[in-house]
């Protein structure tokens, strides 16, 4: 009975009563994935939300600009600013360097809501960003083409 717990799936907090105190991490957490945008439409938004918030215990979502726009966008690794305190690689070839299909990629901002996590909770993004790219980098260069946190 009830939501947001194991029992139920970890339901991603859509049935989680509003609330003014959500209880964010320090900044804002972003995801490269080698896929074109198109790609990146809104069931797999959710199935990636799901996914990140079954794994972490807590509820993750794609952030929205003051527009309210999700913000998913185009990724160029060009433009890439290094002055990123954390930024792990999943381990696709080339290092630092990876090569996609077309050479797609977006970036996905992400932020977290810790206001339903009970265990785990990471006040920090390069907290919770270095768990996954030890625990889960297999997983999300696999499953979700991820190729940065």
């Amino acid at each position: 009975a009830g939501c947001n717990n194991a029992a139920c799936g970890w339901d991603g907090g859509d049935c989680a009563p509003d609330t003014d105190h959500k209880k964010p991490t320090d900044g804002s957490l972003y995801f490269v994935l080698a896929m074109s945008i198109e790609k990146f439409h809104d069931q797999f938004r959710k199935l990636f939300e799901r996914y990140l918030s079954l794994k972490l215990q807590t509820n993750l979502k794609v952030k929205h600009d003051e527009n309210g726009h999700a913000m998913v966008y185009p990724f160029d690794q060009s433009e890439m600013v290094e002055e990123e305190a954390f930024s792990f690689y999943t381990g696709g070839s080339g290092g630092g360097t990876f090569y996609t299909e077309g050479n797609f990629a977006i970036i996905v901002y992400m932020e977290v809501d810790n206001s339903q996590c009970v265990v785990n909770c990471y006040q920090k993004s390069g907290d919770l960003a270095n768990y996954m790219a030890a625990a889960l980098s297999t997983e999300l260069r696999d499953d979700w083409s991820v190729v940065q946190i």
